[in-house]
């Protein structure tokens, strides 16, 4: 098999000009997820100390998240040679196994497998649903403040100073924005490819 030398420089042109076509140019698949079939998962997690010394204890994240439009939580079993219980967060409702090994127990293992269901999720951002308002219980609880988030003292102080004048949620979000944009300089704006040209070279 042969390949004339026309058909190569043929070909090395066509691939030169396709490259040098901008990224939108390509044919991209449109993001659309809609809601589909449920598709169900099995996750496994293994912990294993073969040489414990001394007293050992684990705590292993459980998936408790409930959602009908696209989350289940399906149950978790496990197996080992410690002791385990389930615990609940009491603030957040997170779940974990908490599992203990008491000295002198030598290698500490333990598997979990959780099952869980989701499916993908579709919001028409040109028709909004009216969305309940969370209740009173819920909106404090997602916006007071931890110990390694703080919503007193200057946190509060800055934040007052920034949304001063504003009433509505939204124009106090966009305030905040708009307030402290800064355009990173050391990042380079991205530089359009040249347009593919054809013709003979004068």
């Amino acid at each position: 098999m042969s390949l004339h030398r026309r058909e190569l420089l043929k070909t090395g042109l066509t691939a030169s000009a396709a490259m040098a076509l901008p990224r939108f140019a390509w044919a991209q698949p449109a993001f659309a997820p809609q809601p589909g079939a449920w598709r169900s998962f099995a996750v496994t997690t293994r912990i294993a100390i073969a040489q414990a010394r001394g007293s050992a204890q684990a705590w292993i994240p459980l998936p408790a998240v409930n959602e009908t439009g696209w989350f289940k939580s399906l149950g978790s079993e496990w197996t080992g040679n410690g002791t385990a219980s389930v615990v609940r967060e009491p603030n957040y409702g997170a779940q974990l196994l908490h599992v203990e090994w008491p000295n002198g127990s030598g290698s500490a293992t333990v598997e979990v497998t959780s099952r869980i269901a989701t499916r993908d999720r579709a919001v028409d951002l040109a028709k909004p649903k009216t969305t309940p308002p969370l209740a009173a219980g819920e909106r404090a609880l997602y916006t007071r403040g931890t110990e390694l988030i703080p919503v007193d003292g200057i946190v509060k102080e800055t934040s007052d100073r920034i949304v001063a004048g504003a009433a509505a949620e939204l124009d106090k979000a966009r305030d905040r924005v708009v307030a402290n944009y800064k355009k990173n300089k050391g990042i380079a704006e991205p530089k359009a490819a040249p347009a593919a040209t054809s013709g003979k070279k004068k």
